[in-house]
Parts: structure tokens; C-alpha cells; sequence
């Protein structure tokens, strides 16, 4: 909802200063929000479930054995 609402008012921002379409939308401004909260959940996501989540196969076996055992 923040990303929408942030692109939204530089999208207004743009039309209310008389810039065409292409040039409201190929402003890297409008995507570095997006960006950066891509960044942002990906290190996030690495901080919960660790680098090796992504690259492991048989992570959901030994999740199911640790709650198990627990």
C-alpha cells in the first residue's frame, strides 16, 4: 500500500509539472521504492530462514524432524 501510494503521487507530481507519460515513468524515482523494499525483503527473508534456505532441498524434512523431536 506505501509502494502504491508513493508511486501514485509522483505519478500526479509528474502530470501536475507537464511530463509526458514516458517521461513520468522512466524516472528511476519511481521504481526505487520498489527497489528498495525488494532489498529489503530479501535480507529480511535471509535474516528469518538463512542464506542456505534457498539452495538446500531437503530443508522442509528436517524442519518436519526438528518439531518432531521438540
Amino acid at each position: 500500500m506505501v509502494n502504491l501510494f508513493l508511486s501514485g503521487a509522483q505519478f500526479v507530481d509528474g502530470i501536475t509539472e507537464n511530463k509526458s507519460f514516458i517521461d513520468i515513468f522512466s524516472d528511476f524515482g519511481m521504481y526505487a521504492v520498489w527497489i528498495i523494499w525488494g532489498i529489503g525483503l530479501v535480507f529480511h527473508t535471509w535474516s528469518v530462514f538463512g542464506f542456505i534456505f534457498l539452495f538446500e532441498k531437503d530443508w522442509e524434512a528436517r524442519k518436519i524432524r526438528k518439531y518432531m523431536n521438540d
